[in-house]
C-alpha cells in the first residue's frame, strides 16, 4: 500500500510501497509499456523476471515477493523487497551508523523491541564504552564474499549480470537466535548479507542467439566492460 515513487529509468518506474503481510519495505518496480518512446521496458522486464525466477532461493540474489503483468496497459511489474542501503552507501558512509540501522529494522521485524524508538535503541547502544568498530564490521572480508557466490551462482546457470556495480548490490540483516536453557529464545548474533539486484541488463547464455538483441546499452557506465571493435 502507499506507494510513492523514488526513481524513473529507461527500463521502469520504481515506487516505495509497505507489505502489510510482513510488515516491512517493499519495491514496485513497473517496467515502461511497449512502444511509444520507451525501448527498454518489456526486454529489460523479461531479463530480470527470467534471472530472478530463475536464481530464486539464493541467499545472495534479490528474492522476489510477487511479479505480474498489467494486461490492459501490457506492463509488466515486479515487487521485492525494499533495501536501505547498497554498497555505495557502506562505502561513503559511517558503517556503524549503517548496520545499528539495519539492526533496529531486523529486531522490530522479529518483535525484540517492545515499542523501542529507533532512536532510543541506536542510542543505548551508542552509550556503550566499547568504542572497538571491530564488533560492527567483523568478518566484513567474508560479507563482501557473498557478492562473489551470488555471481557464482547465477554464472552456473548461464546468467550474465553485466551491470555489477556499488548501487546494484544491497544489504539486508538477519538476525541468529538461540534458545538458552530456559527454553527462552533470544538473539545469539547477526549477519549482514549482501543481495545482488538489478537484472535487467542481463542475459541467459542458454538462450541466447545469433541475432538476439542485446541489450548493449542497458548497461551502465564507467562500469561496462570495454567494446570489442
Amino acid at each position: 500500500c502507499c506507494l510513492s515513487r523514488v526513481i524513473k529509468s529507461g527500463q521502469a518506474t520504481v515506487y516505495k510501497a509497505w507489505d502489510l503481510a510482513n510488515d516491512e519495505g517493499a519495491v514496485v518496480k513497473l517496467f515502461h509499456p511497449i512502444g511509444g518512446s520507451w525501448k527498454l521496458g518489456p526486454e529489460g522486464a523479461k531479463r530480470e523476471l527470467d534471472a530472478l525466477l530463475l536464481l530464486e532461493g539464493h541467499p545472495n540474489i534479490l528474492p522476489l515477493k510477487d511479479w505480474g503483468i498489467l494486461r490492459e496497459e501490457k506492463q509488466y511489474f515486479t515487487v521485492t523487497k525494499w533495501m536501505n542501503y547498497t554498497l555505495v552507501d557502506f562505502i561513503d558512509g559511517d558503517i556503524r551508523e549503517k548496520v545499528l540501522h539495519l539492526l533496529y529494522e531486523a529486531y522490530r521485524k522479529y518483535g525484540y523491541l517492545n515499542g523501542t524508538t529507533e532512536e532510543e535503541y541506536i542510542a543505548l547502544l551508542n552509550s556503550d564504552d566499547d568504542e572497538d568498530d571491530e564488533y560492527w564490521i567483523k568478518d566484513f572480508e567474508k560479507m563482501y564474499s557473498g557478492v562473489l557466490e551470488g555471481i557464482a551462482f547465477a554464472h552456473e546457470n548461464d546468467i550474465v549480470h553485466r551491470d555489477i556495480k556499488a548501487g546494484n548490490i544491497y544489504f539486508n540483516v538477519e538476525l541468529v537466535e538461540a534458545e538458552d536453557k530456559y527454553g527462552i529464545m533470544h538473539i545469539e548474533d547477526f549477519k549482514i548479507i549482501p543481495i545482488i539486484g538489478d537484472f535487467g541488463a542481463s542475459k541467459n547464455q542458454s538462450h541466447h542467439t545469433p541475432g538476439q538483441k542485446t541489450g548493449q546499452a542497458f548497461r551502465t557506465e564507467p562500469w561496462t566492460p570495454p567494446h570489442e571493435g
